[in-house]
């Protein structure tokens, strides 16, 4: 499940929040301003509205699959609650530190990515919350991010 929610948001972010296809021009004007203000951490968060949305939509395809169809979907809603958090934390202050546990090292390593994809080059970096979704699809940044 967790593979499918990469590929699904790697997806969408590079082909409908980056479009130039005008039918997406509401979802691509917000994302402007979430690239515009990257540390607006306001913008990560989508809006209750979105969210009830797209947790309808996702509850009526899983529903259609016998007996697994709840599981599914409360696997599909924690992988879009950790991306919630994970997007929020790569836009607040929140200090990570990459020599502490797995998790933080991982959401790091996230958040050094997503800065890059806004500050650096928008054409990579679309993978989130997966470095080697973005070496899948060709798109990952080819050297570390500079530290400061």
């Amino acid at each position: 499940m967790t593979y499918a929610w990469r590929i699904q948001e790697y997806l969408i972010h590079r082909y409908i929040l980056h479009s130039s296809n005008p039918a997406f021009k509401v979802a691509r004007d917000i994302h402007k301003n979430h690239h515009s203000n990257p540390s607006y951490y306001h913008y990560c968060i989508d809006s209750p509205s979105i969210i009830f949305s797209w947790f309808g939509v996702a509850g009526l395809i899983f529903f259609q699959v016998p007996v697994y169809g709840p599981l599914l979907l409360s696997f599909y809603s924690l992988n879009g609650l950790t991306y919630m958090y994970s997007h929020y934390l790569a836009h607040s202050k929140v200090k990570l530190d990459c020599k502490k546990s797995k998790l933080e090292k991982y959401l790091f390593k996230v958040k050094q990515n997503h800065i890059r994809h806004h500050k650096v080059d928008e054409s990579k970096g679309f993978g989130f919350g997966s470095v080697e979704t973005d070496k899948f699809f060709g798109t990952a940044f080819v050297n570390q991010m500079n530290k400061k």
